[in-house]
């Protein structure tokens, strides 16, 4: 049994992304002032996606796929990304 299973799936997220993010700034040569508060505002956005992962029914691990992803895309292109998710679902929801 893998110590992975016993964390929950939203902290798995958040570090995923908060690590990657981090990761992702520094090596562009931001600052680390710059990286820090980056890869926090990922972290919560993540956080985010765990529940949209968790709405949208697929395996719970996905959600750290998610949390990574946002960590690399960082939070301009992934708020747009679930931004426009929302949208969609509210538009599916309205229509019926």
């Amino acid at each position: 049994m893998l110590i992975i299973e016993h964390i929950p799936p939203d902290v798995l997220a958040g570090s995923t992304a908060i690590i990657i993010a981090y990761c992702r700034m520094r090596f562009n040569k931001y600052s680390a002032k710059s990286s820090i508060y980056e890869s926090i505002m990922c972290g919560a956005l993540s956080i985010i996606t765990t529940a949209l992962v968790a709405v949208s029914g697929v395996d719970v691990l996905w959600v750290v796929v998610s949390g990574g992803m946002v960590g690399y895309l960082g939070t301009e292109k992934a708020g747009g990304i679930i931004n426009s998710i929302v949208r969609a679902k509210v538009d599916t929801m309205v229509k019926r």
